[in-house]
């Protein structure tokens, strides 16, 4: 291996190694082993390892050598079976030593139908190829898990100690509960806790997106609809630039065409292969819109000054020459129009906070920024909120309790609420709830019991609380099955009366507080099949900061098409750890539900992912992930979000104009271990 690949290991790797020691020898050869093993890059590698540590427990996974071992294990067994037989067996010499085949001393398991079922039952050889075919029973209905002697155990069902081949963590015995990980926004300090409760409830909740739309018929997709909503996305982006001031109309032109003078074109990023699962630097085709190529395709060569990233469906305005009629070169990117920020009116601003005091009189109207009571809390978490061995929702139960004890304005929860990646639910393999009967207990009775009773009781403790729910495609309880979604069935699932259900994604605020929240794992998507252009090129900057611009840029909450392969997501806890992810489930003829409400960039992005949480502010944007409550291994995060009332001074209110919120200047946030 190059000195230069080994070089690009130890950058990439060196953040999991103490500073003041050298790169372990031994860890660099089997990195190197694996690199060559699998053909990847080692930047690859590296978002290998990053999954593979969130998956584990990052706080458990260090990088010595047998952790290696056992990653290198993961991403071979991960692979698809004809590509991990090849892998497993390369560099083994294999002889065929013609021994006489012997028959088995019983043949009373007929076609191996007691395999796995009963200890020590042995297969008896095939005799027949097309028999064996033939009569295999299907993989999904075959218990994996295999019974040795002296050893039965139930077919999938997981022990309360171990689970999928790795130590469970007991809730009850976690470490740094109430752990800051990170903080954003110091300075702004942690509202006191009421002397006594609110008379009424400080924060509004304004919605904006169309309830109604959500409840459309999934699965009722027609191609030409599909099509057609395609296409219209990338009309608007084009109608958006020849609006925008300064460009001129007579640039524009058709791709496809041969020409020698530069033109400027609108298009979608696609790939040329249907068979390449990631997109590449050399396979990057831009498709045309029905009204200025005729939705044809043509292959994009990207100019050696030019410095980009590129990912499916992204919608791109470039600049170049198509000279020979069989590619387009591109020499600039063209920058789409930004959104303008959110803002409100000063006599708006002044009933919110008239609202945040409580107060009547006049003097409600002068808001001193230096009184923390005046901060409203917001709690933020995301699922699964329970461990894969067990339905015990502790986690929730613990974040609850935190919600009382802070006497937080709002508590926002968003899917999955029961996981059907969850090993227990997907088997169907659990005893009920107490309380609940074995013959009648149904998925809805478990959530009312588990989670609505909970939650009801909050509400209880906290009348004036806003309690916002948003779904995901894993919930076993929604009726809806894909994305854009409908809202959790309120009445159905007996949740408290004072609790919002809103679909997914949804924009609303909180006071003046814009919130653009979407369960769906936007950010993992774009971790995978990101491209920077040219491919030589080491991405800047963390990878938030590298995704987020392009969510704000593309106004939509899930702006990839078409989205990552099922199998090329991390593996859920099902069949021993190698289930397939749920994936997206995009409806695409209602994708344009996904779109950014208002024309208007929010001021707080919740985005829900297994990357690991973070907080940033982003193009005027603050962004959070709080992280799953409850992770494979162990405890979760959740995010805490403080918001100072908005100040008017004197000036801007003798101006009289909108004033823009700045949220990411008043606001707190802390990802907190739960």
């Amino acid at each position: 291996m190059s000195d230069e690949a080994r070089q690009d290991i130890e950058t990439h790797f060196s953040r999991f190694i103490d500073p003041d020691s050298p790169f372990p020898p031994d860890v660099l050869v089997e990195l190197q082993s694996i690199q060559r093993q699998l053909s990847i890059e080692p930047y690859d590698l590296f978002l290998k390892w990053e999954a593979y540590s969130l998956k584990m427990g990052s706080e458990e996974t260090k990088l010595v050598l047998e952790t290696v071992r056992l990653f290198k294990e993961d991403l071979i067994e991960s692979l698809p079976e004809q590509i991990r037989s090849k892998t497993s067996t390369r560099g083994v010499k294999t002889t065929n030593v013609g021994s006489t085949p012997r028959q088995m001393a019983t043949t009373d398991d007929i076609y191996g139908m007691l395999d796995n079922l009963i200890p020590n039952t042995p297969r008896p050889p095939s005799t027949s190829t097309k028999r064996k075919a033939g009569l295999n029973t299907p993989a999904t209905v075959v218990a994996s898990t295999k019974a040795t002697k002296g050893d039965f155990k139930t077919p999938n069902r997981p022990t309360s100690s171990t689970l999928n081949g790795t130590q469970s963590v007991a809730f009850t015995d976690r470490t740094n509960s109430g752990q800051i990980m990170e903080q954003l926004g110091t300075s702004i300090e942690l509202p006191e806790l009421p002397v006594a409760p609110f008379a009424s409830s400080r924060l509004k909740l304004q919605l904006y997106t169309d309830v109604k739309k959500f409840s459309y018929r999934p699965m009722a997709l027609h191609l030409s609809e599909a099509s057609e909503i395609l296409d219209n996305r990338i009309t608007e982006f084009l109608d958006l630039l020849q609006d925008s001031p300064g460009f001129d109309p007579e640039a524009l032109g058709d791709p496809c065409k041969r020409g020698t003078a530069p033109i400027i074109t609108v298009g979608r990023i696609a790939s040329d292969a249907a068979s390449e699962k990631r997109l590449t630097e050399e396979g990057v085709l831009l498709e045309t819109s029905m009204r200025v190529g005729a939705g044809f395709r043509i292959p994009i060569e990207f100019a050696s000054n030019v410095r980009t990233e590129v990912f499916p469906g992204q919608i791109v305005a470039l600049k170049g020459i198509n000279a020979s009629g069989a590619k387009f070169t591109v020499e600039e990117v063209v920058k789409l129009p930004e959104l303008f920020s959110s803002a409100s009116p000063i006599d708006a601003l002044d009933v919110h906070n008239q609202r945040l005091r409580g107060e009547g009189d006049e003097d409600a109207m002068e808001i001193d920024s230096s009184n923390t009571l005046l901060a409203t809390t917001t709690i933020i978490a995301s699922g699964p909120y329970t461990a894969d061995d067990n339905l015990d929702f502790e986690p929730l139960r613990v974040l609850i309790e935190k919600t009382q004890d802070l006497s937080a304005d709002s508590l926002i929860l968003t899917g999955p609420f029961l996981d059907i990646e969850h090993p227990l639910i997907a088997s169907g393999d659990f005893d009920p709830p107490d309380g609940l009967d074995p013959d009648e207990s149904t998925l809805t009775a478990i959530f009312k019991q588990l989670i609505s009773g909970p939650l009801a009781n909050l509400t209880a403790a906290l009348p004036l609380l806003n309690l916002i729910l948003i779904p995901s495609v894993r919930d076993a309880c929604s009726q809806h099955v894909s994305w854009p979604q409908e809202q959790l069935a309120k009445k159905k699932l007996s949740l408290p009366r004072q609790s919002h259900c809103l679909p997914n994604p949804v924009t609303f605020s909180l006071n003046e507080v814009l919130f653009g929240i979407s369960s769906q794992d936007i950010v993992n998507h774009l971790r995978l099949d990101l491209r920077a252009i040219p491919a030589s090129a080491r991405p800047m900057g963390d990878m938030p900061s590298r995704i987020i611009p392009h969510l704000i840029s593309q106004r939509h909450f899930f702006p990839m098409f078409p989205p990552v392969p099922r199998d090329s997501l991390p593996r859920t806890g099902l069949d021993d750890g190698k289930g397939l992810a749920t994936g997206p489930m995009l409806d695409t003829a209602y994708l344009k539900l996904g779109d950014w409400a208002l024309g208007v960039k929010p001021d707080v992005l919740v985005l829900p992912s297994t990357i690991g949480a973070f907080a940033k502010i982003i193009q005027g944007v603050l962004t959070i992930n709080p992280g799953s409550l409850s992770r494979r291994r162990g405890p979760g995060t959740y995010a805490r979000l403080t918001v100072a009332p908005l100040v008017v001074t004197s000036e801007e209110r003798e101006k009289g104009e909108d004033l823009p919120h700045r949220v990411f200047d008043r606001a707190r946030v802390d990802i907190v271990r739960i």
